[in-house]
């Protein structure tokens, strides 16, 4: 001990410089640990499921068989199912897949994940007959999933579509498309239940005889979400790959549950900016992989505090996240689930700058019933009457005497 004490106090100076070098290694240590996610595989595979496909490569090409049935793909990969009866995967980095059924290609433009999911941008052809995709990911205006055909794009976010060359149209099972004309800029928004003619440009009825593939469709991408809940499952029942920048706002009675994220949120805003940006990107990382569940999933909970915890932190970084919660009541109202339907109402109202646009989207819905957008409207149009036309509240016996009726209102929905 005293070998070192003398050492020290003759080389001062070298001593200091170590332990700046060791406090910024320190420092550079805490920002990548609290930035990082739980290792995920981000990169992009075909998977056979029947018979035979082929992979083409500038430089090479190669087959795959049941033998050898998964290949990592790369940007500028052309992938073709070569038999009658093939189908192909595709699992992309961000968990979105796409199926291909026999005589299909496709082209893969760009193939890009980040590790923690929040940056994404994936683009790609289909050059022959159909596909199917189900993309499971939230995206902001820097991520992107985009498939081209012909001379047209269809952005998408969070949607499951088919689109047909051969019979020229988009089919889209739930949420949303926005299809744009590259050549004349003109935009169509496809809403799920729709069917889209490409040559026509309009809405058209879909034929009954796509119905035995959409329910084989929906059929492997059930089966391939629950898989992806087990990855989500593993993924908060080990702490260790939490992000630490966030660890400290877990309630650790609870951490092994489907509240795992228990939001002290009044902390987080105190942050300085760049904390919170630094938070905002770890949670907004670990959200990205709970996308993709329903209000009936297990985890779902889990889901709506990661959501509601970035709206805190950041309202307009996460303002394109306003649309996943319509979509959340959409999907209650569907299974009867009115009490998760009242809750993401209430947290709208409570919390969006532009919740009137919740009546627009119900109005354009075409898979709940009237009856519940006879509800929304109700609940929408009390809520806006609590204020007047510059936009400030009445007076508070209106608004208590408000809440009262419309909280009435919701329990005799939700009873009856």
């Amino acid at each position: 001990m005293n070998k070192i004490i003398s050492y020290v106090k003759e080389h001062k100076l070298v001593v200091f410089v170590m332990l700046i070098i060791i406090i910024i290694l320190s420092y550079e240590w805490y920002i990548a640990n609290a930035k990082r996610s739980i290792d995920f595989d981000t990169n992009t595979y075909a998977v056979l499921l029947e018979w035979i496909w082929k992979v083409h490569r500038e430089w090479d090409s190669f087959v795959l068989n049941e033998s050898n049935n998964k290949k990592q793909l790369f940007s500028w990969d052309r992938v073709s199912t070569l038999w009658d009866n093939s189908l192909l995967l595709i699992e992309w980095g961000d968990w979105s897949i796409s199926r291909l059924w026999w005589n299909s290609s496709v082209l893969i433009n760009v193939n890009n994940v980040s590790s923690d999911f929040t940056d994404i941008e994936i683009d790609f052809t289909l050059e022959k007959w159909k596909s199917w995709s189900n993309v499971v990911t939230a995206m902001d205006e820097n991520s992107y999933f985009n498939q081209r055909f012909e001379s047209y794009v269809a952005w998408v976010r969070w949607t499951v579509y088919e689109i047909n060359l051969d019979e020229s149209y988009i089919y889209v099972d739930d949420h949303e498309v926005l299809l744009k004309d590259a050549w004349k800029a003109k935009k169509h928004k496809i809403r799920a239940w729709q069917t889209f003619s490409i040559n026509l440009l309009e809405y058209i009825e879909w034929e009954a005889r796509n119905l035995i593939r959409a329910q084989l469709n929906k059929r492997l991408d059930k089966e391939y979400i629950r898989e992806l809940a087990k990855e989500i499952q593993a993924y908060f029942e080990n702490a260790s790959k939490i992000p630490a920048s966030i660890l400290v706002y877990f309630d650790e009675k609870k951490k092994y549950t489907r509240d795992v994220l228990v939001w002290n949120i009044s902390n987080i805003l105190e942050y300085k900016d760049s904390s919170k940006e630094l938070i905002y990107d770890s949670i907004y990382g670990i959200y990205q992989k709970t996308n993709f569940l329903k209000p009936w999933d297990y985890w779902f909970n889990t889901k709506s505090n990661l959501r509601s915890a970035l709206i805190a932190i950041d309202y307009d970084k996460s303002q394109f996240l306003e649309k996943t919660i319509y979509y959340d009541i959409e999907h209650a109202l569907m299974n009867n689930n009115d009490s998760t339907a009242q809750d993401l109402m209430t947290f709208l109202k409570n919390n969006s700058k532009s919740y009137k646009n919740l009546t627009e989207f119900f109005s354009n819905s075409y898979i709940i019933n009237w009856s519940a957008k006879e509800k929304i409207n109700i609940f929408v149009e009390e809520f806006n009457s609590l204020f007047d036309e510059s936009g400030r509240r009445l007076d508070l016996n209106k608004v208590y005497d408000a809440k009262n009726n419309l909280r009435d209102k919701f329990i005799e929905w939700i009873f009856n």
